[in-house]
């Protein structure tokens, strides 16, 4: 395990692991973690808020209904969008 530390903060921690590959060789793996101030899951439901909202708002853009169907498709295209925005946001961070 590699650890990086900042007055007494762990910032980095790098953890390598062997692995057996089905031939029968020896590999490794690294696994990387992160000390993150926003957990993956905190920004994927702000992104699923902010998205389903948004995509709520965009029949209005046409004159439609809060409340009609198309609303709610664009809400649930609108939610699926901050799903997949939320967790690569997480992996930038």
């Amino acid at each position: 395990m590699v650890l990086l530390q900042t007055q007494g903060e762990l910032i980095f921690a790098m953890f390598v692991q062997p692995c057996r590959p089905l031939d029968g060789g020896v590999f490794f793996t690294t696994e990387v973690s992160y000390n993150s101030p926003v957990s993956t899951k905190s920004l994927i439901w702000i992104g699923v808020f902010i998205g389903s909202t948004v995509g709520s708002f965009i029949p209005m853009l046409w004159g439609g209904d809060l409340l009609g169907v198309s609303s709610i498709l664009w809400s649930t295209i609108g939610g699926l969008a901050g799903i997949w925005g939320g967790f690569k946001l997480s992996k930038m961070i």
